[in-house]
């Protein structure tokens, strides 16, 4: 089996001090976070949809605002990742250090940590995929709607510039000059 930084044939490295499996266990913890938090945003797309559908403005707000909340602790998580895998990445003396994932990692170690690792890191990855399937659903359902919208407007403004005296901004706009003269000495 090949990753991303290179064949799974490694020995794990000895951890007499045991910083190495401290790392791990954080390393697990974080992944746990982050599927927790990729699931929240799941859920909170169904209100999101909710409030479009109903075009609630309020409530869309408090579900934007509840959204840029997950989405800031997803990235608060993250930084806290890249640091830890940029350890294992100079412990494990990575090839290319940018590409080193939990997986790669947890195929290093020795111990339960490591199939826990391995196990978080699969259910983040199923949840991020399930999100991203939720948001191209959202996504597909928005555009439809808004295209839909569309079309009423144009159909509105079809009735009611039918005598010309309505523009494209909807608004009543004056015809062309006329000029004209009427010759009064005959």
């Amino acid at each position: 089996m090949h990753d991303r930084v290179g064949k799974t044939n490694h020995v794990a490295t000895p951890d007499p001090d045991g910083e190495a499996l401290v790392m791990a266990e954080q390393l697990e913890t974080m992944l746990k976070e982050l599927r927790v938090e990729n699931e929240h945003l799941a859920a909170l797309a169904d209100g999101r949809d909710s409030a479009i559908r109903e075009a609630n403005m309020r409530a869309l707000g408090a579900c934007l605002a509840r959204e840029s909340e997950a989405v800031q602790r997803i990235a608060d998580i993250e930084r806290r990742r890249e640091g830890i895998v940029h350890y294992f990445a100079i412990r494990f003396s990575a090839p290319d250090p940018n590409a080193v994932t939990a997986t790669w990692i947890a195929e290093r170690l020795d111990g339960p940590v490591a199939e826990r690792v391995r196990e978080a890191a699969q259910e983040l990855r199923e949840a991020i995929l399930r999100l991203r399937s939720r948001n191209e659903s959202s996504r597909i359902s928005v555009q439809t709607l808004a295209s839909h919208m569309q079309g009423l407007l144009r159909s509105a403004e079809q009735a009611l510039s039918h005598s010309g005296a309505y523009g494209r901004r909807g608004a009543v706009e004056a015809g062309p000059r006329v000029i004209s003269a009427m010759d009064l000495t005959t």
